[in-house]
């Protein structure tokens, strides 16, 4: 494919380990049929095991969570600190959690980051990790949005270009995309 027969070029990659917490800038994404793998492979549930997250509580927004599958470990964190780590470790069976208009399997994934959570929204929170790699995104796995889109919007009430981010956007390709490389 030369130059002249693209059509667009990927800019930028973003995923969250856990739905609802910032996105983190990627280079490289993989598509899987559920989703993008690692891409919101965790989420949050309250004592009545339904979806905490955004529409609740924007409390996590300004946080960070990664999972690393080599080492098998969950980070929690806010810009360079981190705030709590360790391996994750599934307990029980597979079982449903209600999400606004679906039921997503997963597992209990308890680890010092329930308290963490917990404290910081001032209720009491678990963490769950899907059974299907990126099955805890919305109802469409992988939305495109286009940069001159983002800038047609124009600009937020301070001033600022509208942050393309607050869309949780990220690319579909039909296969593992890089960043850099045509679409």
């Amino acid at each position: 494919m030369t130059m002249s027969e693209w059509v667009a070029t990927v800019a930028q990659l973003y995923t969250t380990a856990t739905k609802g917490f910032a996105l983190r800038e990627v280079e490289h994404i993989q598509v899987t049929a559920s989703g993008i793998a690692g891409n919101r492979e965790f989420f949050l549930v309250d004592v009545d095991e339904r979806l905490y997250s955004v529409p609740k509580d924007p409390i996590f927004l300004d946080y960070w969570t990664t999972y690393d599958p080599l080492s098998n470990t969950f980070r929690v964190g806010q810009r360079p600190l981190v705030h709590t780590e360790a391996e994750v470790r599934p307990i029980g069976p597979l079982r449903p959690f209600q999400f606004d208009e679906r039921t997503v399997m997963g597992r209990w994934t308890p680890g010092p980051w329930d308290e963490w959570f917990s404290e910081l929204a001032g209720r009491n929170l678990r963490l769950v990790r899907c059974a299907e790699p990126g099955a805890g995104g919305d109802v469409h796995p992988v939305t495109i949005v286009s940069s001159a889109s983002i800038r047609t919007l124009g600009y937020e009430v301070d001033g600022q270009p509208v942050d393309g981010r607050r869309f949780r956007y990220v690319p579909w390709s039909g296969g593992d995309l890089r960043s850099g490389e045509a679409a």
